[in-house]
């Protein structure tokens, strides 16, 4: 176990060495030396990879699309030279009226007018649409069309977008059912309610019939269903469970005065951590599919354990987003899974092919836009 742990540090050091030789520093980017000296004093030293790509291009003048995860530094990759451009431009032509437009949303309702063509006149020189794949779902892209039309064409356009691990894995999970590469019946997992239902409206466009369970519906609701997919009446179950992120569990665990409570009440609490896999009699899953990664290890070992069982083979398939790396490197390490090994407990799924993903993409991301854009109640 020592020589591991020494292994995996030596590698961890190597490939951060490795990143600083390979790194571009803020000054070799282009940016002005205030900029710099106000990014030391927030503690960032180093550009993100986003950042090294995008900031040089934006400052050239050039349009960028920029697609990266969450986290990433898509911020401070338009913001910067942003910031540069305008106080530059505003010391040599004594401008004090503000040249660009950033457009941010983070919310499904924008203050009323802001995507109108009032909003947008022939001084604007820079025009930044962030988080734009959220703009697009929530259904503003008739007025984003609209308003293309009045941007004066010596406006430079920036278009921020983080990589929408939903979609993608819509498109997954359709490639994996509808191509029978994973065998029946098959239990499906996701973090919440809302995707679960949106699941299974994607799922039924192409013909794959699914019930939705979770610890909301009424017990009789749940037994229902329950009966229903041991029968073998539908073949696909999409569950919630209510696997806590570690932050929480660590506030709980840390919190010493408690009021007494009454046993029952204590199992209630402790059987709702995993929601509604804990206690429920699966029969015959052959398939666990982790649509969405729980947020701890104890919660993928939960979820994994409906499957396999009474002698029973199974098998389990993860579609893991980059935001979800990780929560599976912590499964990996807890698993003992090591790179170095012939055999693992966990290991890229072959069957799974590019061609097999594009040959669905067309039919697909259509449905995937209408979906994203519904509000689920």
């Amino acid at each position: 176990m020592a020589n591991a742990l020494e292994r995996q540090q030596g590698n961890a050091e190597r490939r951060e060495q490795e990143e600083d030789e390979e790194s571009k520093t803020f000054e070799e980017l282009g940016l002005e030396p205030s900029l710099i000296r106000a990014l030391i004093k927030k503690g960032i030293e180093k550009p993100t990879p986003i950042q090294e790509v995008a900031i040089p291009l934006i400052l050239e003048g050039k349009d960028v699309v920029a697609r990266a995860k969450t986290g990433s530094g898509k911020t401070f990759a338009y913001l910067l030279p942003l910031l540069q451009k305008l106080f530059s431009e505003s010391e040599s032509r004594n401008k004090l009226a503000p040249s660009a437009f950033v457009l941010v949303a983070n919310t499904r309702t924008l203050p009323a007018g802001v995507l109108q063509a009032a909003s947008i006149n022939e001084s604007l020189e820079i025009l930044v649409l962030d988080e734009a794949d959220l703009l697009l779902s929530y259904g503003y892209e008739d007025d984003l069309k609209a308003l293309t039309a009045h941007v004066p064409r010596r406006c430079q356009c920036l278009l921020m977008s983080a990589t929408s691990s939903a979609r993608d894995k819509l498109l997954y999970i359709l490639a994996l059912l509808k191509l029978e590469l994973v065998q029946k019946k098959i239990l499906i997992f996701t973090n919440s309610i809302d995707m679960a239902f949106r699941l299974k409206l994607f799922l039924e466009k192409f013909g794959i019939k699914s019930a939705v369970l979770n610890a909301e519906l009424p017990q009789n609701s749940r037994l229902h269903i329950l009966e229903e997919f041991n029968a073998g009446l539908f073949d696909y179950l999409i569950a919630t469970d209510g696997s806590q992120p570690k932050e929480k569990e660590q506030a709980d665990e840390g919190s010493q005065i408690e009021p007494r409570k009454s046993r029952k009440h204590s199992k209630q609490k402790l059987d709702s951590e995993f929601g509604v896999v804990r206690g429920i009699d699966f029969k015959n899953v052959h398939t666990v599919i982790n649509f969405e990664m729980p947020q701890n290890a104890p919660g993928y070992v939960h979820r994994i354990g409906r499957t396999g069982r009474a002698y029973n083979s199974g098998a389990s398939v993860s579609l893991v987003s980059p935001d979800e790396m990780e929560i599976l490197e912590e499964i990996k390490s807890i698993l003992g899974d090591d790179e170095n090994k012939e055999s693992n407990f966990i290991a890229p799924f072959p069957l799974l092919t590019k061609n097999a993903v594009e040959s669905l993409r067309y039919r697909a991301e259509v449905m995937i836009q209408i979906l994203l854009s519904l509000r689920i109640q």
